[in-house]
């Protein structure tokens, strides 16, 4: 084996600062060029309490990697005239209907390049600690009332359910199963022994544990839903043979020389270029498709990155017969760690230096007239804020509901100052700027790479309307929380209100604009993961349809007594609340097939079932107000409560 040293130093100089700074548990690390691994390292223990050392078939989950399989996979299906990326979505998925009919005109590509218009991301029973068969049709049942938040087409935001539809389409024209058509397609041919389904699904195989920070205690092995979108496992050193197969010289290839060309040419949508530099498109598949700082050079860059429990990096460069491949068990920064070590590898290449110029703190400038006209009220999809220019000097944003972020402040001097059109940090990082795009203004983030919507303007509402039922101050609590899933996103309990200074809208799972008596609308049309609101009443009860959740007001929740008591948890699609009556010390304990979950007032979760490092049948504080969630196995669930 080659051996790279000053790479293999940086390597784990980086990779070591990252795990002792508590960002990671567990590394690996593999470089192939031409075929042939010249670097290949685990770093800590993949099992603590067995003392079992990460090795070179140590699996970690790849999460969002997994999308480079899928569009590999929709490739092959275009190589055997199955598929046409250009077509109509809808054609190859039957079950596809949404209520808004723009959907027959989302083609395949658009699912793969992030640009449909879908709302983003069905989170709902999407990460669990069992595998669960209905999550594709629990999205399917979403989409069926569901609107797309801009034209096809029209612009990339990040969207995990275009990848998740993908995996349908997959096995609706190959006529088998996803996982069986990679297998036969990508894993065999490139000998990946060590690739497959997630860790929590894959049982007995050599896998990095989770561990929680506090207690050093084994956590629950991830079990992602669909596996197209983030539902993976391989190791470094398998997903370099996969990067592989994309270079130059490859010895063994899974798509042909057309596919490849089709990878690498980006197709820009209509907003592609309306920011200062290029905007994070996704390609296909990819994060990156092509980075300045190395093009500069002559070097092209694929980069994809995956982050759940895991935090994996992805590169390849396929002019030089290079993949790259980091995973951590945790969530580490992987990718300003990839970036040092790639930097370092192509060095000791000889393509000189990447180190960054060492800056001067700069003369700052008054803010030009110019710029004052962006002032205004602006969202990021999750929450609404208020730009305003109090001195002509200062930029400050101030969030309109107090429970979000506390006000940033951009000065002409100090901390922050701005000079040439953007507001930036002393040493010159991530400056920000306005910019105006498509009749809108924006408030955007110029990073290495990219330019990142950070804020997009709202409109004024003429006439603003009003919903049929008062939210303002509720708190609701999700229902069909159908599997053995984790709370990671913090939306079992979700509370809404009115943005009383923005008269027509909302924050209820995020901010929207109120369009009906019964129905708002996101207004983050250019940011990942929105959700949309109807409101129904059934029976009496007031029902919320955010999305693929449905949620009821906590006045649903069923009054937990004192003392032993034994709660039934429910089999079928409606979940079951309970809410403490008065300040509670509770004792939990479950048998098999029965979940339980307890949830503070402000939404902080205090004991999950699956979570043996919060203590099964250990007593802990449940102040009043608290929510006790049941699922699963009836008569399941012991609570005492004193």
């Amino acid at each position: 084996m080659l051996l790279y040293d000053n790479t293999v130093k940086a390597a784990r100089r980086h990779i070591w600062s990252a795990i002792t700074g508590g960002a990671g548990g567990s590394a690996g690390i593999a470089i192939m060029e031409r075929g042939s691994l010249v670097y290949s390292e685990g770093l800590g223990m993949a099992d603590r309490e067995q003392s079992r050392p990460v090795t070179g078939r140590t699996r970690f989950d790849i999460a969002s990697i997994s999308k480079i399989f899928l569009t590999a996979a929709v490739l092959k299906l275009r190589e055997q005239g199955k598929v046409g990326l250009d077509e109509p979505f809808c054609s190859y998925v039957d079950g596809f209907v949404m209520a808004d009919p723009r959907y027959k005109d989302i083609t395949v590509r658009m699912m793969l390049n992030h640009s449909s218009g879908l709302m983003g991301s069905c989170y709902n029973n999407a990460f669990c600690h069992e595998p669960y068969e209905g999550y594709m049709d629990h999205m399917l049942a979403a989409m069926r009332y569901s609107h797309l938040k801009h034209d096809p087409g029209a612009k990339s935001s990040y969207c995990n359910d275009g990848f998740a539809l993908c995996e349908a389409l997959v096995e609706n024209v190959s006529g088998v199963k996803y996982i069986d058509f990679l297998s036969e397609h990508i894993f065999i041919p490139l000998s990946m022994n060590d690739t497959g389904v997630s860790v929590g699904i894959a049982g007995a195989i050599d896998a990095a544990e989770l561990y929680d920070g506090p207690t050093g205690k084994k956590t629950p092995l991830e079990v992602p839903c669909s596996l197209a979108t983030g539902g993976l496992s391989s190791t470094p050193e398998d997903l370099c043979r996969f990067g592989q197969s994309f270079c130059k010289n490859a010895a063994v290839r899974v798509l042909s020389d057309e596919s490849l060309a089709i990878m690498r040419n980006s197709i820009p949508t209509g907003f592609s270029d309306k920011l200062r530099t290029r905007q994070e498109d996704w390609h296909l598949g990819w994060d990156v498709n092509g980075m300045d700082k190395y093009a500069n050079r002559g070097i092209h860059v694929f980069m994809k990155g995956g982050l759940t429990g895991y935090a994996s990096k992805f590169i390849v460069l396929p002019d030089l017969d290079v993949s790259f491949a980091l995973s951590f068990a945790g969530g580490s920064p992987s990718q300003k760690t990839a970036l040092l070590i790639l930097d370092a590898f192509l060095e000791e290449k000889g393509f000189g230096s990447f180190a960054s110029p060492v800056k001067r703190k700069p003369v700052p400038e008054p803010i030009s007239v110019d710029i004052l006209r962006f002032a205004g009220y602006y969202s990021n999809g999750s929450a609404a804020v208020q730009f305003t220019f109090p001195d002509n000097e200062t930029l400050k944003i101030r969030p309109l509901l107090s429970e979000d972020a506390p006000a940033l402040f951009y000065h002409s001097g100090g901390s922050f100052y701005y000079k040439s059109g953007a507001f930036a940090n002393t040493d010159g990082s991530v400056p920000h700027y306005f910019a105006e795009a498509d009749g809108m203004a924006f408030f955007a983030a110029e990073n290495e790479h990219c330019s990142d919507l950070v804020y997009q303007k709202l409109e004024y509402i003429n006439g603003p309307k009003l919903l049929n039922w008062d939210i303002d101050g509720k708190t609701w609590l999700n229902i069909n929380i159908d599997a053995d899933q984790d709370n990671w996103n913090g939306m079992f309990v979700v509370k809404s209100a009115l943005i009383k200074e923005l008269p027509g809208y909302i924050n209820f799972a995020g901010v929207k604009a109120v369009k009906a008596g019964d129905y708002a609308a996101p207004v983050g049309t250019y940011f990942r993961d929105q959700t949309e609101l109807l409101l129904k009443e059934e029976n009496g009860i007031l029902t919320a349809y955010v999305t693929d959740y449905i949620m009821r007001r906590e006045d649903s929740a069923l009054p937990l007594p004192q003392g032993d008591t034994v709660v039934q948890a429910h089999s079928g699609r409606t979940t079951l609340w309970y809410k403490t009556q008065s300040d509670s010390v509770l004792t939990v304990k479950t048998v098999p097939g029965a979940s339980a979950w307890v949830i503070s007032p402000d939404g902080k979760q205090l004991y999950d079932s699956h979570y043996q490092c919060l203590g099964e049948g250990v007593p802990f504080f449940a102040p009043k107000g608290s929510f006790l969630v049941l699922r699963g196995a009836v008569n399941g669930v012991l609570v005492q409560a004193s």
